[in-house]
């Protein structure tokens, strides 16, 4: 299943990944339907776990998230994103953006694991650290030197005041792709932002209200910019 938004588009498109509630948790949708209007294309928000999102009682924190999380591995993220991509034009360029643990499947894209290579990447409050070291079992510094320090792809980074050090401007993830990325990546923190603010916020709070849509106007202009 994935909800489709915006208008038929030759030229680009974007796939957008989830956080581990789903498509239908947050402002997924809002965010998505934001991004095709104002970028003029199709936006794609693929189901990745299938319709076994996760749930409370197996959320992080509890026994259940590690076996649940663990489902959800490289091969079975990629071959979504393969299937998916197959189905857009040759020609257009498909940009990625992942929120929290959507982080992963972006990271992903952009460092080459995918049979088509994306042309702009966004993470916003990304969890790829997280979920690729303690979920898979990962090497830190193999996530590094294989993934992060692969990537290729122009590459936006959100991070929120408590998000991993690493993820954040001069972190290792943006010291590791600015050295093999042939375009510059851009790293910005919101420092008074809670991880996952852009899709689950409280909007009721000025400074979120003021934080998520700058936040998504720089993904869409990140977008606008690398899918020309």
């Amino acid at each position: 299943m994935t909800y489709t938004t915006g208008t038929a588009c030759k030229k680009r498109c974007v796939i957008v990944a989830t956080d581990i509630w789903g498509f239908r948790a947050g402002r997924h949708r809002q965010v998505c339907d934001i991004l095709a209007d104002s970028l003029g294309c199709t936006v794609y928000m693929p189901d990745l776990f299938h319709g076994d999102a996760c749930t409370p009682d197996r959320g992080p924190g509890t026994d259940a998230f590690a076996a649940w999380a663990k489902q959800w591995t490289q091969s079975s993220v990629t071959a979504d994103l393969d299937a998916l991509m197959a189905t857009t034009p040759p020609a257009c360029k498909v940009g990625v953006v992942g929120f929290c643990w959507g982080s992963f499947p972006a990271l992903l894209a952009a460092s080459g694991n995918t049979k088509r290579a994306v042309a702009a990447a966004c993470f916003a409050h990304p969890s790829h650290r997280k979920i690729m070291e303690k979920v898979h079992g990962m090497v830190p510094e193999d996530v590094g030197e294989y993934y992060v320090g692969a990537v290729r792809t122009p590459t936006l980074c959100l991070t929120a005041g408590n998000d991993d050090p690493r993820c954040k401007p001069g972190g290792a993830d943006e010291n590791l792709i600015r050295e093999g990325c042939p375009a510059d990546p851009k790293f910005e923190e919101f420092a008074a932002m809670q991880h996952g603010w852009v899709i689950k916020g409280d909007l009721a709070v000025p400074e979120v209200a003021e934080a998520v849509p700058k936040a998504v106007g720089l993904i869409s202009g990140w977008l606008n910019e690398h899918l020309r």
